[in-house]
């Protein structure tokens, strides 16, 4: 809990960007993440600093944040892996 606490503290700064605002989104509604227009031009636009975002395109997790689940879980799994042994 304490990686994702992390994100809602810097989310609550508005010097900074929100980490659980997706990175990745469409131009508008009609638009999403990888959309492109008849003319092959891009109809999304990414954020300034994926390494920050938890979402990459608000369903899926980023880098960053499948490593904060898994910093969470990891003794959790440790454990779980160390009984089965």
């Amino acid at each position: 809990m304490v990686t994702f606490f992390f994100f809602l503290h810097l989310s609550e700064d508005p010097t900074l960007m929100n980490p659980l605002k997706p990175c990745c989104e469409g131009v508008s509604t009609e638009y999403y993440c990888g959309s492109v227009d008849e003319k092959g031009e891009k109809k999304y636009g990414l954020c300034e600093k994926p390494e920050f975002s938890f979402f990459w395109e608000g369903v899926h997790l980023s880098h960053n944040g499948w490593y904060g689940v898994y910093t969470m879980l990891y003794s959790s799994l440790r454990n779980l892996i160390q009984t089965k042994l």
